[in-house]
């Protein structure tokens, strides 16, 4: 008999973890989790992310990741959970300013908020819902270093 398992996915981390300067940009999150769990059954996927704005460098990046979101959306035991991204000036300093440059610049400084606390929130509800209780297995899929220290101990298995 396969362990019932459910997977929380910090998608923001994975891609920039896995994917950001690599041609591979799409992953069947089912497939991955069939792959890397062949003695499990995958109750439940929870994907986390939020949706991105088109750049200037970049003007088709939200529509590649809607289509992605959109083909994720086909898998029938997968949820996803949204964040948001929050875009700001900040001043930052130059690395080798030349001797009549400026020391510090303006920049726009994009910064993804709420995947975590989304992560956190589902483990918790989920957790008092007793959804995985029961279950053989929960895994977190991040490269969030802030999880690994502060789920010390905490029901399930994390990678």
């Amino acid at each position: 008999m396969k362990q019932r398992t459910y997977v929380y996915i910090d998608g923001f981390n994975r891609y920039y973890g896995a994917f950001k300067g690599t041609p591979y940009k799409w992953l069947n999150l089912q497939m991955m989790c069939e792959l890397l769990l062949p003695k499990n059954e995958v109750v439940r996927i929870k994907y986390f992310t939020a949706r991105v704005n088109g750049r200037t460098g970049d003007p088709n990046q939200a529509e590649r990741q809607q289509i992605y979101l959109r083909a994720l959306r086909t898998i029938p035991n997968l949820e996803i959970i949204y964040g948001h991204f929050l875009t700001h000036t900040v001043s930052m300093r130059v690395a080798n300013p030349g001797p009549n440059e400026p020391k510090y610049v303006s920049v726009l400084k994009t910064e993804e908020k709420g995947s975590d606390v989304n992560i956190a929130a589902h483990l918790i509800n989920d957790g008092y819902q007793k959804r995985y209780w029961s279950l053989a297995k929960t895994i977190l899929a991040t490269r969030n270093g802030l999880f690994h220290h502060r789920l010390h101990g905490f029901h399930g298995f994390f990678v």
